[in-house]
């Protein structure tokens, strides 16, 4: 499997870096999708799909993950955030705007 890298910027907070314009079409290659529309049906409804991904964001300033609306994890080094493994995400925030870099893998 190709791992897949990009960086981001956000402007606002709790922002989600699965849609950010720089990831999500990173996202939508690796899954096959062509539209804005197939992307977001992967994203909505009660119980969404999500993607089963394996990542590490590495950011340039303190910042805060939250995987699936859950509470805000803490960064190893205030820097850097690993899953440790395949995840299924449905939304992937940031706390606060900032720059980061994402590598990752969807299985």
């Amino acid at each position: 499997m190709a791992n897949y890298q990009g960086s981001f910027t956000t402007s606002t907070a709790d922002a989600d870096i699965l849609q950010n314009i720089t990831i999500k079409p990173r996202i939508m290659e690796r899954l096959g999708l062509t539209t804005d529309e197939q992307y977001a049906a992967v994203f909505a409804g009660s119980d969404p799909i999500g993607v089963k991904m394996d990542f590490d964001m590495i950011f340039t300033a303190d910042n805060k993950v939250s995987l699936n609306n859950g509470i805000y994890n803490d960064l190893l080094e205030s820097m850097a955030y690993s899953s440790g493994d395949y995840v299924k995400l449905t939304s992937l925030k940031v706390k606060t705007a900032g720059s980061g870099i994402i590598i990752f893998d969807i299985m």
